[in-house]
Formats: structure tokens, C-alpha cells, sequence
């Protein structure tokens, strides 16, 4: 099987792994500050690490289910191997930093920082709420941004997956291709 068939599967995998398929990544707005992506990058930490990092196992496990089955020819070992070194690469850190980049284009400072006092008030108390206008914008801008976060986590586990598989193919070409039927 050549390189690029196996790319071609790899990258099925792991979009698949994200649930949609690759979109732009956010684009970096001029207006947006160092302070305010710090405080989208806080943002993102309280409300997408935990939920994140406790997804992985499903996620890798997915995209692992997803290779054997449009890579037929492909030796488990090779999904195996994938799943293990998808594992150990993956960072939490990468995915939040996308997700960060999506809310500081569009959302304010203050807003941002309204919902993270929002999300540590709610820690302790559930009854902290939203302004109804931050509400309402929200409600208007969740198809985009949760569009966007997908695409590009999808888009950043796409590349880490094909780096993954690239690694494996190299090392054990044997695991890529279909075993020859002895001859009668």
C-alpha cells in the first residue's frame, strides 16, 4: 500500500476520531490583545480540560475502530501502535489552545472574563448566571464557534494522526500491506 493511501486512511481516522470534517482554524483577530487570549486561554482551561482530557481514551479508541475498519489490509498491530502513540502525544494543551483562539474572536475581553467569573462562582454556587445579553450573543454565535473548535481540533488531531501513521509505516511497512496467499 503506498503512502499516500495510507495518509489518505489515517486522516479518515482521525477526523473521524473529532466527529466532523476539517474546517479553517480560527483565524487570530488584529483587535485581540495578548491579555485577552490569555484570558480566552483561561477560559478555555475551566471549561474544556477536564471534559477533554476525560474523552481521550474514547476519542483514541474511535479513531483506532475507525482505521481497522476502512483499512481492512492493515495489520491490528498497526492501529495498535497508533492508538498507543496517539495516546502519549496528544495534548490537552494544543485542543484548548485552539478552543481559546475561537472565543477571543468572538468574544470580548469582558465578555470572556464575565464567563470565567461565571464558571469559578458556579464552582461554589450554581446560581451564578450570564448577563441576558452575553445570553443571547452566545446563543447566536454556538453554531460557529462550536464549528470552529471542532474543525480545528479535528484539523490539528488529523495532522498528529498522519505524522503518527507516516512513523509507523516507515517502521513497519509489513503492517500496511495485505499478506501474499501461498501459492497452490
Amino acid at each position: 500500500m503506498n503512502v499516500l493511501k495510507t495518509l489518505m486512511i489515517l486522516c479518515l481516522a482521525t477526523a473521524s476520531m473529532f466527529g466532523q470534517q476539517a474546517q479553517a482554524p480560527a483565524e487570530k483577530s488584529p483587535a485581540v490583545t495578548a491579555e485577552h487570549r490569555k484570558n480566552a486561554l483561561q477560559l478555555a482551561e475551566i471549561s474544556g480540560r477536564k471534559r477533554f482530557e476525560a474523552s481521550l481514551p474514547d476519542v483514541v479508541r474511535q479513531g483506532k475502530e475507525q482505521m481497522l475498519k476502512v483499512a481492512p489490509d492493515f495489520d491490528p498491530a498497526f492501529a495498535e501502535e497508533w492508538a498507543k502513540r496517539m495516546t502519549a502525544r496528544i495534548k490537552a494543551d494544543d485542543f484548548l489552545a485552539v478552543a481559546a483562539g475561537v472565543y477571543a474572536k468572538y468574544l470580548t475581553n469582558d465578555e470572556i472574563l464575565e464567563l470565567i467569573r461565571v464558571q469559578q462562582a458556579g464552582q461554589k454556587s450554581p446560581a451564578a448566571t450570564v448577563s441576558p445579553e452575553l445570553q443571547k450573543k452566545i446563543a447566536e454565535i454556538s453554531p460557529k464557534l462550536m464549528g470552529e473548535i471542532v474543525g480545528g481540533c479535528t484539523e490539528l488531531g488529523a495532522k498528529l494522526g498522519s505524522q503518527v501513521g507516516d512513523e509507523i509505516a516507515v517502521e513497519h511497512p509489513e503492517w500496511t500491506q495485505k499478506p501474499v496467499a501461498p501459492a497452490k
